[in-house]
């Protein structure tokens, strides 16, 4: 049975080749993969992440953009391998999101 990923002969639009600066989110997920996936010993497997991506429903593999799909693969592996909880992934979004902006005085010479 052809998963997701698999939309070949499906009616889609022209798709957009031109390069792009990465958004702040996208940097940080990009990041995530490097430290968790694309090093020596990675904790995380390129494989494991394609299974991640590929275990969810279609209308939510299509809802979702690139980054998106590899930030929700991680989530998924970290609590798959005991890393973190769903709780603990949870208090630390909220804490990102409650703590004040970083202090963006400029020095004066």
């Amino acid at each position: 049975m052809p998963g997701p990923q698999d939309v070949g002969g499906e009616p889609a639009g022209t798709i957009d080749r031109s390069e792009h600066t990465l958004t702040p989110f996208e940097l940080s997920v990009d990041a995530l993969v490097r430290r968790l996936v694309l090093q020596t010993n990675p904790v995380i497997s390129i494989d494991e992440m394609r299974r991640m991506m590929e275990t969810v429903t279609p209308l939510e593999y299509r809802s979702m953009r690139y980054y998106e799909r590899w930030l929700r693969a991680l989530k998924d592996l970290v609590v798959e391998k005991g890393m973190l909880t769903p709780d603990q992934i949870d208090e630390h979004i909220h804490a990102l999101k409650t703590r004040p902006p970083p202090d963006r005085q400029i020095e004066q010479d």
